[in-house]
């Protein structure tokens, strides 16, 4: 079908997205109009990501009027591709999928086809109406968590040569020009499962005018200062503790280590997930007695349980109870790398001969973790018995 805008062969568009996850755009065209915006955005995007990370990539999957009726109207093929899309981890290291359905259609259409599948704010994917004239793009669900408000700002940017479409956000935050607290959240790797209670009262607090008081221990990898209009970040506790509003910690160790004078009761506590666990074991090695010398080497950095956001092990202990029961535990990640992964780190880490007997390489732990993340954190480990552990930070 012929588009109404003309492709510039530029490849040279600045994104003004940065992806942190991997982005599936379904459209739904329910008339022929329909379909020429759902042709123009779709080869607009391509253009706006052609210098994506490849990991990052978008993918797209496009109905027109006709395949819909040939696939048994848009309910059918609705209800199919709520089957078929993978619902997010919220584990803070593994999050890449994301999908969006875009709808070019009234919206009451768009909601009457959503209602029956929609099942929790965490778990929705973003939505998206844009009428058959584009003349508004209208983030309708999972505006903050689904990214749905950032994709209709784009789409509204991409369309607005040819359309002069208008972006309609309604969430409380963003009509205020501020940020949702669950952006802050995703920057830190701080899991949105585990702390709801928490965003709603922050989001309450931002959509009330209140700025948010922010204390960062200072052992987070960050790569540089985090800037936000719905924060104020503070460098040290006394100030911190004089904000007047809402507080919040981000730590990945026991406040109590680190801040002076100690956190008072009205402060949120998060403990940000970006620690990497990389470790080793013998095989069979009871999950109680893995846990126990867990819970010591952590405790020797003065790091929290709670500030694991994956584990990382060599391939050969893929099947190792003790490490599937704690990733389950934790509901985190765990992740395994061949011995030839491995391999060209482990001269950085001290080994033994009995792991090079077993396994081909000298030392698991600290190559495990230091695959991920490249920290010199990872350069001390911590052997205990029949166990390895080596700590990492992911770079934020």
């Amino acid at each position: 079908m012929e588009s109404l805008i003309t492709i510039q062969n530029s490849t040279t568009r600045t994104l003004s997205m940065n992806l942190d996850h991997k982005p599936h755009f379904v459209f739904f065209a329910l008339t022929e109009k329909g379909q020429h915006v759902m042709t123009d955005l779709e080869n607009l995007l391509k253009i706006h990501f052609v210098n994506c990370d490849e990991a990052f990539l978008p993918t797209y999957k496009a109905y027109s009027p006709a395949e819909l009726k040939a696939l048994g109207g848009l309910k059918e093929v609705v209800a199919q591709t709520f089957e078929e899309i993978i619902p997010p981890s919220h584990s803070a290291y593994d999050n890449r999928h994301q999908t969006i359905l875009v709808f070019t259609c009234a919206v009451g259409i768009a909601v009457r086809m959503l209602a029956p599948h929609l099942k929790d704010k965490l778990k929705d994917p973003a939505c998206i109406v844009i009428d058959d004239h584009a003349r508004f793009a209208i983030s309708l669900l999972s505006g903050h968590i689904g990214k749905a408000n950032a994709y209709t700002t784009l789409f509204a940017e991409c369309l607005k040569e040819a359309y002069q479409t208008v972006p309609v956000i309604t969430t409380a935050t963003d009509i205020r020009g501020i940020q949702g607290f669950e952006e802050v959240m995703s920057f830190f790797k701080i899991s949105l499962e585990k702390n709801r209670p928490a965003i709603k009262v922050l989001n309450t607090a931002l959509a009330n005018d209140q700025t948010i008081g922010l204390l960062l221990d200072p052992m987070l990898r960050i790569s540089k200062s985090y800037d936000s209009n719905a924060i104020t970040v503070y460098e040290e506790s006394r100030a911190f503790f004089e904000h007047t509003g809402p507080k919040a910690i981000i730590t990945l160790r026991k406040p109590e280590l680190w801040i002076n004078p100690l956190y008072d009761d009205d402060c949120f506590i998060f403990y940000s997930q970006s620690l990497v666990v990389g470790t080793g074991c013998r095989k069979e090695l009871p999950f109680e007695d893995y846990f126990k010398q867990l819970l010591k080497a952590l405790s020797a950095e003065g790091l929290s349980i709670q500030a694991i956001g994956v584990i990382s092990s060599v391939a050969l202990k893929a099947k190792e109870n003790c490490l599937l029961v704690l990733s389950e535990a934790l509901e985190v990640p765990f992740i395994t790398h061949s011995t030839t992964q491995l391999a060209p780190f482990t001269k950085y880490f001290e080994g033994s001969d009995f792991v090079e007997k077993t396994t081909g390489i000298r030392s698991i732990a600290g190559p495990s973790a230091y695959i991920l993340c490249e920290d010199a954190l990872t350069f001390k480990t911590f052997k205990k018995e029949k166990c390895t552990f080596s700590f990492g930070r992911i770079e934020l």
